[in-house]
């Protein structure tokens, strides 16, 4: 298939040769094709496409052994799930914390370490620079951790939401948080941000 002035049209290639160096010749021309179609592909991708199709990537690349990512495929991410950019309030409120652009907003459960059992409602927020942990109402921020700190994420391959942020620096330690619906779409964007800046975090999924 190749576009033709706005229009998908289907492409067939003549029939090799023969011989058996026209036949490499063929394979040869047919890669160069594709190559320049898909170039030309990625050069038409406005960089906010660019980006969530990286996104998108790294989910598949790394989440997969995770039940939950299955759900995830054909869902659309969102960098907003606590609506706190098209909230006037919620938006002052964040932006009295800090004037960093927020890359990733989540609602989700903080478990207690000591008894799992116990989880209080927060929001987790994702900037370029740190993830915040605040109070799902009053916005008051409950734990910062730098980004460059984190050194790893652990979830289960099951479909529950629970992660562990491991930041061995972090004034109360590992973080143990949880957001079933957005999981997968979390940590693949946190591993992203990570990537960008040339430093991934190790993840771990698995029952340990």
């Amino acid at each position: 298939m190749r576009r033709f002035n706005g229009s998908w049209r289907k492409w067939t290639w003549p029939a090799a040769p023969g011989w058996q160096a026209g036949k490499l010749l063929m394979v040869n021309v047919q890669l160069w094709y594709t190559r320049l179609q898909a170039r030309s592909y990625r050069r038409s991708l406005s960089p906010e496409r660019r980006l969530y199709l990286a996104w998108k990537t790294v989910a598949h690349d790394n989440l997969q052994r995770k039940a939950a990512y299955v759900d995830t495929k054909e869902t659309l991410f969102s960098s907003d799930h606590c609506g706190i950019l098209a909230d006037d309030e919620k938006r002052s409120k964040w932006q009295a914390i800090s004037k960093e652009p927020i890359l990733f907003a989540v609602p989700a459960s903080k478990l207690h370490r000591a008894n799992p059992g116990k989880q209080v409602a927060r929001l987790v927020i994702l900037t370029a620079q740190h993830l915040y942990v605040l109070d799902a109402k009053s916005l008051a921020v409950k734990e910062s951790t730098p980004i460059d700190e984190i050194i790893g994420v652990s979830t289960s391959p099951y479909k529950d939401g629970t992660f562990v942020i491991h930041a061995p620096t972090a004034a109360k330690g590992d973080l143990v948080l949880s957001s079933d619906q957005y999981c997968v779409e979390f940590i693949s964007r946190l591993l992203l941000e990570c990537k960008t800046k040339g430093k991934l975090p190790k993840l771990i999924v698995d029952v340990r």
